[in-house]
């Protein structure tokens, strides 16, 4: 029978109190995670494992995967086009790689590329390569403004015809990381100096993770940001021992998926990048029970952790 006059629906009262169950664990979670990352600085992140580390890494190279079905029945074929990277800059070399995939087993395909801005304006004519399956491509200096392209694939097997693009960015440097100038420790930090030119001024984020150099291991995520004038300089990263200590790792280490990034000013259409080095950077390691073992201590952190514990233990009463 329905509910008396007045009285609340068992069933809507059983609904609201799974609800407030769920949102009760949810942000308990949350409260439990941020707590735990909050015993280390934001910008000085431990990394427990290689799967943790795909947050921490820079844009993926570019890869497109197509279907191409064909009208009378037979299997289709797929294409895959995959380059190296994402972000290049001029006089670097482009890596591309196609992946022809036919159930049918033809042997002779035919392939030209191109290079072109998505307005459709051709920054490398079409041209013909003697290998379908990888090539490479010396970029040139950008059009003016112009930083999003497209490699562009035209295919044809036994009058068959195919077309695939890969998208990629291109820019002239706005700045450059030659190396590492100086690495040593103060107190609980291990400082590490970038050699950076800068070509434009403005406001620049620094990323990169520190690796084990012996076994390739993650050890931390790290982060820093300043505004930069133009000229040589450097800008620096510092790990924390706490992060160091947690990953039991002395090191030596190697700096790799280094990101540079220029935010856009006032009036600026995008953020630009910088160049990062072309090999991993070396960074001495320092025996672990040599590090201050201050703890890390964030009050602002600890506020919001405990806001959060107190919205995971509220009161499930209406």
């Amino acid at each position: 029978p329905p509910p008396a006059a007045g009285q609340p629906d068992a069933s809507s009262t059983s609904g609201q109190t799974a609800i407030l169950s769920d949102m009760k664990a949810e942000l308990a979670q949350i409260a439990q995670a941020y707590e735990a990352a909050s015993r280390y600085p934001s910008f000085s992140q431990p990394v427990f494992s290689k799967e943790a580390l795909e947050q921490f890494m820079p844009e993926t190279p570019s890869a497109v995967s197509l279907p191409f079905p064909r009208e009378d029945g037979r299997p289709g074929v797929r294409i895959s086009l995959s380059l190296d990277r994402y972000q290049y800059f001029p006089a670097d070399t482009l890596l591309w790689k196609l992946d022809l995939q036919d159930p049918e087993g033809r042997k002779s395909w035919q392939a030209r590329l191109s290079v072109r801005a998505l307005s459709g304006a051709v920054l490398i004519p079409e041209q013909a390569v003697a290998d379908v399956v990888q090539g490479v491509l010396s970029l040139p200096e950008p059009q003016p403004g112009v930083t999003e392209y497209q490699l562009q694939v035209r295919i044809e097997s036994e009058g068959e015809r195919y077309f695939i693009s890969a998208p990629f960015r291109l820019n002239p440097a706005v700045a450059r990381i030659n190396g590492l100038s100086w690495a040593h420790q103060d107190g609980p930090w291990l400082n590490m100096a970038l050699s950076t030119d800068v070509f434009l001024p403005g406001y620049y984020f620094l990323s990169a993770n520190l690796y084990n150099a012996m076994n390739g291991e993650p050890v931390v995520h790290l982060e820093a940001e300043q505004r930069l004038a133009a000229g040589s300089t450097t800008m620096t990263l510092k790990a924390h021992g706490s992060a160091l200590r947690a990953r039991g790792d002395a090191g030596p280490y190697v700096l790799k998926d280094i990101r540079l990034i220029r935010g856009a000013e006032e009036g600026e259409p995008e953020d630009l990048a910088g160049q990062p080095p072309g090999a991993p950077v070396p960074v001495p390691g320092f025996a672990l029970d040599t590090w201050d073992d201050t703890p890390w201590e964030d009050p602002e952190a600890a506020e919001r952790t405990e806001f959060l514990k107190k919205l995971a233990g509220f009161s499930q009463e209406p």
